[in-house]
């Protein structure tokens, strides 16, 4: 089961759309690293990578955020962070999409 995702308007949507945005730029480079997609907030995104490398070329950073703005919107705030390993859960499974916001109650 994938976790379920906002964009920045709101709007739910699969998080499955998100690969094609972050694998592809990576595969031109010739970089096939594991990843992990979290939506940490309303408008706020991580892409964590385990990449041999210190930093992606500035050129592919910016496809992949721009690709993603595409998706989650123009305001997304996305950070890529460069990690060891992507935490397993307790099934011993490492999903590629988490979110980790916490949902504020609406209050009228």
């Amino acid at each position: 089961m994938v976790d379920q995702f906002t964009k920045t308007n709101g709007n739910t949507f699969s998080p499955l759309t998100l690969g094609p945005r972050i694998r592809l730029p990576l595969t031109k480079l010739g970089v096939h690293s594991q990843f992990q997609f979290a939506q940490t907030g309303l408008n706020n995104y991580e892409l964590r990578l385990t990449t041999p490398r210190v930093d992606l070329p500035k050129a592919i950073s910016m496809e992949i955020i721009t690709g993603l703005k595409i998706i989650l919107g123009q305001d997304a705030n996305i950070k890529i962070v460069y990690v060891n390993t992507i935490p397993a859960r307790p099934s011993g499974k490492r999903p590629l999409y988490v979110n980790e916001s916490v949902k504020m109650p609406v209050t009228s």
